[in-house]
Formats: structure tokens, sequence, C-alpha cells
């Protein structure tokens, strides 16, 4: 088998590479074993109070407080 010489200039990414996959690596093994809306984790994912609170305090679209207009002060001969 031959023998590979990897060059020197190489080894930055390498390491670039490696960071990037713990980091993600990292981010989804948190994600996948504290998110409260996946069902995994032994009974951890699935509360039915969790899904009950958070029906309850969803706002309907009729009690949204109504948007104020945006006031141009920059170009006020500019009608909207």
């Amino acid at each position: 088998m031959p023998s590979m010489k990897v060059p020197v200039e190489v080894y930055p990414i390498f390491f670039m590479i490696g960071c990037a996959l713990t980091a993600g690596t990292y981010v989804a093994h948190k994600e996948l074993t504290s998110d409260q809306d996946l069902r995994l984790g032994g009974g951890r994912g699935y509360d039915e109070n969790h899904w009950k609170t958070r029906l309850e305090n969803r706002t309907m679209p009729t009690q949204q407080p109504t948007k104020t207009r945006f006031q141009n002060v920059f170009y006020t001969d500019v009608i909207d």
C-alpha cells in the first residue's frame, strides 16, 4: 500500500471540518434530548399539560392588537 503524504496546507481544513462536525453533533444531540415537542427521551418528550398550556395561551387573530401605520418622516413628500 503506497503511503500518501498529506500536504501541510490541508491540516487547517481538517481542523475546520472536525470543529463543524463536533458542533453539529452537539447541537443535534441537544435538540433531540431536550426538545419538548419531540417524543424522544423516554417519556420526556410528550407532556399533555405542556400542550394544553400552549393551546390556551395562543392568541386568536381577532384578539391581536391592530398595527399602527408607519409614519414616513424621511420622505414627507411621498404618499403611501
